[in-house]
């Protein structure tokens, strides 16, 4: 699997943006290529390898390799006897990187929605909720596609308690 990072320098404002080619739509901003590109990777929670760089009219392109997932060799599936299913490590993405938790996607939203509604908070989609390190931790960022109007939490996947939250009103 691999996805393609576009960066550029707005030379009106100096501002740096970055997007991937397959979802334009989605823009981070940053003082620096790099503050731009990691705003953007990690909205998607990423982690990523350069795998080229090409330099071309001010724009930087990167490229995002993963390792294959040991369990289903990259393919995402378990082939049972009759079904294939998703693989149970990698969660059908195929990826290695992925990380195996005990809360289902639906839990981590049920307690975003939860933390929202009691601080008075809103939230609007796209939700990027993805699992990190270890123990795992869910990092969430909700309105991916804007700046401001955005909910940042991270849940503890064991406890399934908010580790912290904050919201940036737009």
């Amino acid at each position: 699997m691999s996805d393609c990072i576009a960066i550029a320098k707005r030379l009106e404002t100096g501002e740096w943006t970055a997007w991937f080619f397959d979802d334009p739509d989605v823009v981070f901003r940053g003082r620096t290529a790099g503050s731009a590109a990691c705003l953007l990777t990690e909205s998607r929670g990423l982690l990523f390898e350069v795998i080229t760089r090409v330099v071309a009219d001010g724009i930087i392109e990167y490229g995002l390799t993963y390792a294959p997932c040991a369990n289903c060799k990259g393919s995402g599936k378990y082939q049972g006897l009759n079904v294939a299913e998703d693989c149970n490590l990698c969660r059908g993405t195929g990826r290695g990187d992925t990380v195996p938790t005990t809360m289902t996607q639906s839990e981590v939203l049920g307690v975003l929605r939860d933390r929202c509604v009691s601080e008075g908070w809103s939230y609007e989609e796209p939700i990027y909720a993805e699992p990190r390190g270890q123990p795992p931790r869910w990092l969430i960022h909700t309105a991916a596609h804007t700046v401001g109007g955005n909910v940042f939490m991270e849940i503890d996947d064991a406890t399934q308690e908010v580790v912290r939250a904050f919201y940036t009103p737009m």
